[in-house]
Parts: structure tokens; sequence; C-alpha cells
């Protein structure tokens, strides 16, 4: 990184990868940080982004005023919900505040993110232009800037770098409680009789209560690993975990679990010198087998394998049809959609907007009303056409390469990353949260997606001192 003549304290050190427990760096003085007592400064701050996070989590997954009402009623959405703007708008501000306090910290951090994330945000707003409701379409793209300013401020060289981490840790477990206390008090309202009595709780579907418990069971994992917790309460959290996922019963979510389960697993460093040429063999061996299953299909069957054969066996364990209960008729639906405007989408969040918006077709079709395509990547293709999927692929390429880099340099915070965007991933082939307003998936990948990029900022960092530092001992030498 160049830096002009007497400007290296613009720059912060990078953060040791230490646990959060440990004693933050001390802050440095006349770049807009605080002088004066960095543990107080430390503190209060972890925790007022603590709750920013905890809240920008909770609130878009819990029933809040809605809770008593069994039914939506049919309404044009293009307004959106003023209690969410005006929360959202609040932590955006204080996120945005904090930022401007510390620019230049949260500037070195920015130019750091994900240059597609940038590109695809521009193309979307963009799309502002043939929108048929530019405003929802403005409000989305605020809305992924606010997220970023939030990641923003947690890369801060004060915050604790596993503060993510804890919030939503903590956050799911207060969800899945909660949850258990209303279904028991009032389970007319915390139970869904129309999908086998599945338990949603205080969120608004058993899918969501399911996601919430997939996630938590990955992060016992991580605190055990850590020892954030002694072995019997992590234990107990565990189980509690996986019986929350199991009421939820939702086939989506038990498999994310999985998913989420091994990409942490694999990505975590391995107690030994050749771990990584270990997993090259593994993934091999994985590779040929797959072949191996590919060629003995085609030699049985007389062609490639379509959708339809891959989720068979899977849908087969779940008891459910291999079009995912219905969802194709959904999505050619929207494909009619789709066709009318290829390559530049219809705008950026301007067609699940309810009754009288653009899916109006798909609500008389179908008579019932849905609020999505239940396939994240369908709805990005929709909204932002084939470019903005591009570059929508683009972003999580990109990411991937960095969590990459970092699992190969050893960093302790990759493997969580990694299933987070596993979990993402896979399960927006049948839900639609990637890129999604302030869905939690969407909240949970853009948070990630900053983390990474300034870990990997200071990792690169990391690395040209400690060639400079051999080069000079080595000059020394001679």
């Amino acid at each position: 990184m160049n830096m002009p003549p007497g400007s290296q304290s613009a720059y912060p050190a990078p953060r040791a990868p230490v646990s959060s427990s440990a004693q933050p760096a001390t802050v440095l003085q006349g770049q807009g940080e605080p002088a004066a007592n960095p543990r107080q400064a430390w503190s209060v701050l972890s925790l007022l982004l603590l709750i920013l996070v905890a809240c920008a989590i909770t609130i878009p997954l819990v029933r809040t005023s809605d809770f008593f009402i069994m039914e939506q009623q049919p309404a044009n959405f293009s307004q959106g919900s003023a209690r969410l703007q005006l929360t959202f708008g609040l932590i955006f501000a204080i996120a945005g505040v904090i930022c401007l306090r510390y620019s230049k910290l949260a500037w070195d951090t920015a130019r750091h993110v994900n240059i597609m994330l940038w590109l695809f945000l521009l193309w979307c707003l963009l799309s502002v232009a043939w929108s048929p409701y530019p405003i929802v379409t403005i409000k989305r793209v605020v809305q992924q800037v606010g997220l970023v300013l939030l990641g923003l401020t947690l890369t801060l060289p004060f915050v604790p770098r596993h503060l993510l981490e804890r919030a939503v840790w903590w956050t799911s477990m207060i969800i899945l409680v909660a949850s258990v206390l209303v279904t028991l008090v009032l389970p007319q309202m915390s139970i869904d009789t129309v999908h086998g009595y599945a338990w949603r709780g205080i969120t608004w579907h058993k899918n969501t209560l399911g996601g919430i418990a997939a996630l938590s069971v990955v992060l016992w994992l991580v605190a055990l690993s850590r020892r954030w917790c002694t072995p019997m309460v992590g234990i107990f959290g565990l189980l509690f975990s996986v019986i929350m996922l199991a009421l939820a019963k939702s086939s989506t979510a038990m498999l994310t679990a999985g998913i989420g389960i091994t990409a942490w697993g694999l990505s975590r460093p391995l107690p030994i010198a050749s771990e990584y040429h270990l997993r090259s063999i593994i993934l091999l061996a994985l590779t040929m087998v797959a072949s191996l299953g590919l060629l003995v299909f085609v030699l049985f069957n007389g062609h490639l394998p379509t959708f339809a054969d891959l989720a068979a066996p899977v849908a087969a364990i779940f008891r459910k049809s291999p079009d995912l209960t219905g969802r194709s008729d959904l999505w050619m639906l929207v494909m009619q959609n789709v066709r009318q405007h290829l390559w530049t989408g219809i705008g950026y969040g301007a067609f699940w907007l309810n009754v009288g918006s653009p899916s109006q077709y798909v609500i008389d079709a179908l008579h019932w009303i849905p609020l999505q395509a239940h396939n994240g990547y369908l709805d990005l293709l929709n909204e932002t056409g084939v470019i903005g999927l591009s570059l929508a692929i683009g972003v999580l390429l990109f990411h991937a390469g960095s969590l990459l880099r970092l699992t190969l340099g050893g960093s302790d915070t990759a493997p969580f990353h990694w299933a987070i965007f596993a979990i993402i991933v896979i399960s927006n082939l049948s839900e639609s949260q990637i890129f999604n307003g302030l869905m939690f998936q969407n909240i949970l990948l853009l948070l990630s997606i900053v983390l990474v990029a300034r870990e990997r900022a200071d990792m690169h960092k990391q690395q040209v001192l400690s060639a400079l530092a051999s080069l000079k001992t080595q000059d020394t030498a001679r």
C-alpha cells in the first residue's frame, strides 16, 4: 500500500488474530481517534455495535405488532414498513456517524471491500431509470449501503474481531428460547397447523425458525471450539438447537445445517503439517467419485442428469416432490416476466410488492400471494437482469476467493465465514434472501463480506511487512 510521507499513522495497524477477549490495541492519536482511555472507547463502542448488530438481525425476523394477525391482509408494499424504516434508519445513521468519526479507518477498509459488490450496487442504482417503482429501488440500494456502513464499524481496530460471531450466537439463542416460551403460552399463534404442526415461534415462518436453529447449531460448534463456554453448556446448547431444528420441520434448514457444519469443519486448520495437501487429496478423491458416478448414470440412462434426477433422491428423503414442493410452477411464471427484460431486469426490488404490483399476474395464476420466487438467483435475474445476476455471482466468487486466501493464511475466523457463505449460497436455491433488502441472510452476507475484506487486507499487510523485515535482516547480515 503506497502512503504519502508522514501519513503512516493515518492507516490502522493490522488487527492481530487474537480472541475477542484480548485487550484491544492502543488507538492512534491525531487521526480522528480518541486519544485518551482506549479501553473505555473499546467497551462503549463494542457494546453499542453489539446492540446495533443484534437489532439488525432480530427485527426483520420477529413478529411484533403483527404477532396476533393470523393472515396478512392484501396490500401494496411499495411504501414499505414504517417500523423497519424507522429502526434501520436509526441503525444506519449511528453507523454512519461512527464511520465519519473514524473516517480514515473506515475509508481504508471501504477501498478493500469486494469491488464486485460496489459494481453490483451501482448497477442496482442505475436500474432506477427503468424501474416501475424508482423510490422502492432507491430505498433498497440505500439499505445495502447502510449494511455496508454497519460492517465498516465492525472493522475498527478497537472492536473485537469475533463480535459478529458472538452477536449472532447470542441473538439466535435468545430467539430460540423466546420461541419456546411463546409456543408454550400461545401455541395457536406459534405453531403452523397447515405444515404439519411445525413450530415457527416468534418468527414469521417455520423456515425462518429452522434457519435460525441451523445457524445456531454451527455457532455452538464455533463456541465449543473457541472455549467460549464449558463443554456441558456447549453440548446442551447444541442439543437444544438441534431439537428446535427438528421442531421447525424445515427441510431446507436441515440441509443447510449439514452444509454449514461441513463447510465449517473442512475449513478449520487440521493439527498436521500437511493439512492443505491432505485436503487437496480429499478433494481430488471426491471429484473422482463424482466423475465415476456421473459416468455410471450416463451409461445406464443415456443422458446427463437433469435437475429432477438430482433432486429426486434428496426430495425422497424429506418426502418432497422433485420440483421443491411446487416451486417450479412459480418459477415458470416468473420466467415470463424475465423474458420481457432479460438483460436489464424490471428494476431492483420492484417486482414482489404484493397486490397491484408487477407480480399481480403471478397472484392471479396461483390464487395466493407469494412475496418471492423462492429462488434468490431467479429473483436477481428478474429484478436486475443478466447483467445484475452476473455481477452478483461475481460478488460471491470474489468473496469465495478472499475466504480461500484467509483459509490458506490460517485465519481463525475463516471457518465461520465459510459456514455463512455455504448456507446462504445453497439455501437461496429454494429461498430468496440474497441481496434482498433487510433479509436475515443478506445482512449476514454483507457484514461477512466487509469483515473478510478487512482481514484479507490486514493479512496482506502483515505478509508485506514480514517480507520487508526479512529483506532488512538479510541486508544486515551481509
